[in-house]
């Protein structure tokens, strides 16, 4: 949501354990690098009229390249050979990326498509060298292969344009391929080409005796407040089984893993040493909770205070955010840290904080709701929610789920859609490839940001909106 703000300021650092620092002489929107900033962590904090902090970005690294006393910026064209003409089943084809003009790069990664209006797919058997070799089979013919170059970062820097694989069977009067020196492989038993293709699956979600949803990863709002005709009703809503689905808290179970926890909790934070940490940036492999109030929007009650009047459990539960110093600074009302507490919100936001739990076990938090008329003064207030975390492990009563999630795998097909064995086990949940972890659609990782113009603008994808909170030192 644009403002009409415009004072930043600038800060970097050299790793997430170390301090930020103001950039000099930057205050507004656009932040020009120097050789000095390579590597480096880069955030924009918003001020206000009053010089408060109102919308702080999630660090980016830079990478800044000189390209050898400034010559301009690595510029080669990547073309794939060896696909002219047309193979035959039992043909060995071997495609080579050539760059023109040659670079010192060698790294590369291969993708395949069945046509052109597919999602391009990583060849996990093709290796990061320069050339793909495979057997030609009668079922991949008219699919697509394009080859991409990476640099030191891992960031593209040319892609060649697809090629397509003609394979022709002329019922045993086999020649040779019209890229390449075919081999005829007379053995047509031989397995075919195993090729990755995602897919979408149905994950179970547990349950238990108790509750009816456990949630144990994904963006959860745990506290969601919404008014409509004069009544305010809280609830939870998450985007785990789907889109914006809410429940009614007491049905749902939210299950910090044993992932959570950490004995690095840096002094001067609530839990120091040790506890089951939720961090303020989502670990997409825990649960983020937070709290939403634009539920309010337009019904005059805007100003919400949502209570969680009892905690019970076998220890502390914290709340709190960070200064853009990375001070731990409260969200409670009355500046506390440790709930029960109150978190107030003077206008519809959208919030995400820091959890901490002491100890494991299972908690139970009560919790209401109270949204405030601030032209008039009335107020309506929802009923009171429980809410309960299992820290740490499952309740032993933890049965067969009542819900499923869709994710997307990578599996092994032939091109005819028959079932086989990737290479090296490539494939698996959220479409990771088992050879470095690598995504199988699109460019397979990017490490940071690559800024090889060397400037960052504050205001898009790396400013988040007003009002969210950032967790400052990595913990």
């Amino acid at each position: 949501m644009a403002t009409d703000l415009d004072h930043y300021h600038w800060y970097t650092r050299d790793n997430a354990a170390d301090s930020w620092s103001v950039v000099p002489g930057l205050g507004g929107a656009e932040f020009t690098g120097t050789a000095d900033h390579d590597g480096r962590q880069i955030k924009a904090a918003l001020f206000g009229d009053d010089h408060a902090v109102v919308a702080e970005s999630e660090p980016v690294t830079v990478h800044i390249d000189d390209h050898g006393d400034g010559e301009e910026p690595i510029g080669t064209v990547l073309t794939v050979t060896g696909a002219e003409g047309h193979f035959h089943p039992g043909d060995t084809v071997e495609l080579t990326a050539v760059q023109e003009p040659a670079t010192d790069l060698d790294h590369y990664h291969w993708f395949t498509r069945p046509d052109a209006d597919t999602t391009w797919s990583l060849a996990g058997d093709a290796g990061t060298t320069d050339t793909y070799t495979f057997t030609a089979q009668a079922d991949i013919d008219g699919y697509q292969v394009q080859a991409r170059l990476y640099d030191d970062h891992h960031d593209t820097v040319a892609t060649s344009e697809p090629v397509t694989l003609h394979i022709q069977d002329h019922s045993g009067d086999h020649g040779t391929g019209g890229g390449t020196t075919g081999t005829v492989i007379g053995n047509t038993s031989e397995p075919r080409l195993c090729l990755p293709q995602e897919q979408e699956v149905e994950r179970e979600v547990p349950a238990t005796e108790d509750f009816s949803l456990v949630l144990d990863h994904g963006h959860i709002d745990l506290f969601n407040v919404t008014a409509d005709g004069g009544s305010l009703t809280l609830d939870l809503k998450e985007d785990v089984t789907g889109s914006h689905e809410r429940h009614a808290p007491d049905e749902v179970l939210l299950h910090v893993k044993p992932e959570a926890y950490t004995d690095a909790i840096p002094d001067g934070y609530p839990g120091a040493p040790a506890g089951y940490l939720l961090p303020l940036t989502q670990n997409p492999d825990l649960i983020w909770p937070g709290w939403d109030t634009n539920g309010v929007a337009g019904s005059g009650y805007t100003d919400v205070t949502i209570d969680i009047t009892d905690v019970d459990g076998p220890g502390d539960v914290y709340l709190y955010t960070t200064s853009t110093f990375g001070a731990a600074v409260p969200v409670l009302e009355g500046g506390g840290f440790e709930l029960p507490g109150s978190v107030r919100e003077q206008s519809p936001a959208h919030t995400h904080a820091q959890w901490t739990f002491s100890e494991p076990g299972q908690y139970t938090l009560t919790a209401r709701a109270t949204a405030t008329d601030p032209a008039g003064g009335g107020s309506i207030t929802s009923g009171e929610e429980t809410y309960t975390f299992a820290v740490d492990t499952l309740p032993e009563a933890a049965a067969s789920a009542t819900g499923t999630i869709t994710e997307t795998v990578v599996v092994g097909r032939t091109a005819d859609g028959q079932e086989c064995d990737l290479p090296g086990g490539a494939g698996g949940a959220g479409g990771d490839g088992a050879s470095g972890g690598l995504a199988s659609t699109g460019t397979p990782y990017v490490a940071g940001i690559a800024v090889l113009g060397t400037s960052l603008l504050a205001g898009g994808a790396a400013t988040t909106a007003l009002r969210r909170r950032f967790f400052g030192p990595a913990v």
